[in-house]
């Protein structure tokens, strides 16, 4: 059922190039009506007189909320349309993407000439590094005490300052200037001059989560030859935006870092790369950078994946590092995980406290981190009237990242106490917060989940016996909600076993499919689109649409899947305690000069005792 990666990829790319809008308003007469954050139009699927039909919030997702009742991605609108198959509606959409659906296995990193380039550049640099010109950046490098296990280990080189070695080794290689250009390697002048992007700076390679050169980190050489000109500009310039780099999804230092976050759980997340080798080489593994810019879902999701429970931001000690914690906060709340914040002493950052290699100095800072609600509060210090205000407005906004209530509850009392302020004044303040300010982030939640409720001990027997209608909706809640909010999916996981309904079991599989998947091509952040792309052929794509919009109808997906496992495991509760008390009797009546009988049913007695216990606690009494 479940399509490999290369396969699913090209289905995005089909989306990506042919919009849900795009294809729908060609079947209509006339434009669309927006209202309450979707696109209506009278269904292009039956006749009607008024508006039934609409696109959103997901811009891939349409419903018919009139005779049709079902709804789906931009491939179910075109087999409804035009009464086709799967596959024949997707090579449809391909044609007139331009597109071409893989038949096998996707091409390898090798076959990616912009990944060869990316890697062969590294190479390049490297070799500049060690040539007569890279005297000047190890000179700097010797000077800041990088080591030449630290130079191999994160592949650090040296960018010619001439502006055209890069250039005329492409040419020389055959390489077309517009591949350079692409992977932000050169650039051409208003007057046709073909140029290196970057000269005579020191070159650290960034790489993603799959250890692949993606781009590039430039600091300026003071010193270097021909560089006049180019010292006046910044001193640290990153690759632009390319088809392989985009920054918000790079956490520098990760693909050296993720064992070591895997095993320890504690990320320290600094600003720049220079912090990060300094680090790594005093024996901090865990330290990774987020490239000068604020964390984002996909920082956070990477995050995720390692495992990670604790972040310790630790940024330069000025306004700018000030700054950049405060953006750090906004992206990794939601993450739910123990956060703090590291300040270093004014005019020093991480690297001045890692000089020689010794971790002592920041290990003793990690120490006295403060919690990130602390490091906000300080903020406030000498503050009233307006100045107090915006400040207690950057609070208030980054308390609507927090995920748990109860959490958000007590950093709304503690910010009252800190600022002076009537609670109630604060939670007005909040209420009346811009609407654009406000947070729309799903959190991610904890995996703890009660034992799955079990239809049976077998597939034959699941099959052959009635299930309660009451659970089939409880399941089919449970997978929409984490369809929804597909942070969700850890806690639904251990439904499959049991799950009753066919088309529910393949979508908990193609989730935790994707949830799972190690493939180093597979979406980090997974939505409803990556699931039904997941699906393939399967019939049940057809009905995610509607499921979507039964939680959508119902309630938030969190509050809805905690109350739909709590129903299932009070059903699972029930269906043991029966099976006790009918084991029970069963040995009552075998009981009489039958010492077996007597020993077992009283140790099914204490296990019915224990599980009515468990059940008390559970709610409250």
């Amino acid at each position: 059922m479940h399509q490999d990666q290369a396969f699913q990829r090209a289905i995005e790319e089909i989306k990506a190039r042919v919009s849900l809008e795009e294809i729908v308003g060609e079947c209509i007469e006339g434009n669309f009506v927006t209202r309450s954050r979707r696109q209506w139009c009278c269904c292009p699927l039956h006749d009607e007189d008024s508006p039934s039909f609409a696109i959103g919030p997901d811009p891939d997702m349409w419903y018919c909320f009139g005779a049709c009742r079902t709804g789906g991605d931009v491939i179910e609108f075109v087999k409804a349309r035009h009464n086709t198959s799967f596959m024949d509606s997707l090579e449809w959409l391909a044609a007139r993407a331009g597109v071409e659906i893989p038949r096998s296995k996707g091409r390898s990193d090798k076959d990616d000439p912009g990944l060869k380039l990316l890697a062969d550049t590294e190479s390049f640099y490297r070799s500049c590094l060690m040539g007569n010109e890279g005297r000047v950046a190890r000179d700097y490098l010797q000077s800041r005490g990088v080591s030449e296990g630290a130079i191999e280990a994160f592949g650090i080189g040296y960018s010619p300052s001439s502006g055209q070695g890069l250039v005329q080794r492409a040419q020389n290689q055959g390489v077309p200037f517009a591949l350079l250009e692409q992977a932000g390697l050169a650039r051409q002048s208003d007057a046709g001059r073909q140029y290196d992007f970057f000269r005579g700076r020191l070159m650290v390679p960034i790489r993603d989560h799959r250890k692949r050169t993606v781009g590039f980190g430039a600091r300026r050489l003071e010193g270097a030859p021909g560089q006049s000109t180019d010292n006046a500009g910044p001193k640290y310039v990153n690759t632009p935006e390319t088809p392989w780099f985009h920054k918000g999804r790079v956490i520098f230092g990760y693909d050296r870092a993720s064992d070591t976050l895997r095993k320890g759980g504690h990320l320290i997340l600094m600003e720049g790369y220079t912090d990060v080798i300094a680090a790594h080489q005093a024996g901090l593994t865990q330290s990774c950078a987020v490239l000068g810019t604020a964390t984002t879902p996909d920082h956070a999701r990477l995050a995720q994946r390692a495992g990670v429970q604790r972040i310790t931001l630790v940024f330069d000690g000025d306004e700018a590092g000030n700054r950049a914690a405060w953006r750090g906060l906004q992206g990794l709340l939601p993450l739910g995980v123990d956060l703090d914040v590291a300040v270093p002493p004014p005019g020093k950052d991480p690297a001045d406290l890692v000089a020689g290699g010794d971790p002592g100095p920041l290990m003793a800072l990690l120490e006295q981190a403060d919690p990130w609600l602390d490091f906000t509060l300080k903020s406030l210090d000498g503050l009233a009237g307006r100045h107090l205000s915006v400040a207690v407005d950057r609070i208030l906004e980054l308390l609507d990242h927090v995920p748990k209530p109860v959490h958000r509850e007590s950093c709304l009392v503690a910010l009252a106490k800190g600022s002076g302020l009537p609670v109630e004044v604060l939670r007005q303040q909040r209420v009346d917060l811009p609407e654009k300010r406000r947070s729309t982030h799903s959190a991610p939640v904890s995996q703890i989940t009660p034992q799955a409720p079990s239809a049976g001990q077998g597939e034959e027997q699941n099959r052959n016996r009635p299930v309660d209608p009451q659970v089939l909706k409880a399941y089919r809640g449970a997978v929409g909600a984490a369809l929804c909010d597909t942070n969700l999916i850890p806690r639904v996981r251990h439904l499959i076993d049991g799950c009753p309904h066919p088309g529910h079991r393949a979508i908990l599989e193609a989730m935790i499919q994707l949830w799972d998947n190690d493939d180093p091509d597979a979406p980090l952040d997974i939505t409803c689109q990556h699931v039904m792309n997941a699906l393939g052929e399967h019939p049940i794509r057809q009905h995610v649409a509607a499921l979507v919009q039964y939680v959508e109808d119902a309630d938030e997906p969190l509050a809805l899947l905690e109350a739909e496992l709590a129903f299932l495991k009070q059903k699972q509760d029930g269906l043991q305690r029966a099976q006790l008390l009918a084991r029970i009797q069963e040995l009552e009546a075998q009981a009489i000069g039958n010492p077996e009988a007597q020993a077992e049913s009283k140790r099914c007695q204490i296990e019915l005792n224990e599980l009515i216990q468990r059940s008390l606690q559970g709610s409250g009494s």
